[in-house]
């Protein structure tokens, strides 16, 4: 048995504003993990173990810069303005793995590796974004906060906001601004959901024994597989001709480090 801390960010690239201004980041956020195992000794050295995990991976992240909205009116048409979006969201992932693993043990020290799979059971987004800017006639969008409240597996896949609306003129036109923003605001019309349920990993860590039964442990956690759906993958500062989002079809893929305390019997 082993429970504890989850490091976790996701590895992919950032985007840029132009050539050269990144203006997104992703740094690491705090989960938990535990479960459970079944460990063959093969040799006095060697073992095999297999585990089932409950693993809470993710990412802080962060946005800052050239950006645009969409704003839909109650005529049912689409007022498009450009600007500066300022943005911070917690995305947590909750994931059961199952790791097959290697390992050799020298003394008190335990070096494993192996492979990964798991499905995602869970995934929440918390957080809450700040925009202004221009519509394309130059009527100025005055500052305005929304809050981010994201389930990526079960929020309807088209503009819902959860809590009331209010309402601004702009180019002549009333717009409606949310308040509160579910996981596919800014996305509606693309029919697939953010992140993938299934990933694969690559797993290397090294086991400290206090005693007989109760160890230390440090893992590495490397995702391989691209972790979010491209076309769900939404540049926030790019649209094409006809002021549709524009896809970026990044490679992101989950990064963690656990820290745990076990039980061996």
């Amino acid at each position: 048995m082993k429970g504890g801390l989850t490091f976790a960010t996701m590895a992919g690239p950032s985007e840029k504003a132009g050539s050269t201004r990144i203006v997104e980041e992703f740094s690491y956020l705090v989960g938990l993990h535990g479960g459970v195992g079944l460990h063959l000794e093969l040799t006095n050295y060697t073992g095999l173990q297999i585990e089932l995990l409950y693993n809470q991976k993710g990412t802080h992240y962060s946005y800052s810069g050239q950006s645009y909205w969409l704003f839909p009116t109650l005529a049912g048409e689409t007022v498009f303005s450009f600007g500066t979006r300022k943005m911070e969201l917690s995305i947590l992932n909750s994931y059961l793995e199952l790791p097959l693993l290697y390992s050799v043990r020298v003394g008190r020290v335990e070096m494993s590796a192996g492979l990964g799979m798991s499905f995602l059971l869970r995934s929440k987004g918390k957080g809450e974004l700040l925009y202004s800017g221009l519509t394309e006639s130059g009527a100025l969008v005055l500052p305005f906060k929304a809050k981010l409240d994201f389930d990526y597996l079960h929020d309807p896949i088209r503009r819902v906001s959860y809590s009331e609306n209010f309402y601004r003129t702009l180019d002549g036109q009333v717009i409606d601004i949310p308040q509160t923003m579910s996981a596919y605001y800014e996305t509606s019309g693309i029919h697939t959901r953010r992140f993938h349920r299934l990933d694969a990993q690559l797993v290397g860590g090294i086991s400290f024994f206090l005693s007989e039964t109760l160890f230390l442990d440090l893992r590495i956690n490397y995702g391989v597989g691209d972790v979010t759906n491209n076309r769900q993958d939404v540049s926030l500062t790019q649209v094409d001709r006809n002021r549709v989002p524009v896809t970026r079809n990044d490679y992101d893929q989950n990064f963690a480090f656990l820290a745990s305390v076990g039980l061996r019997f």
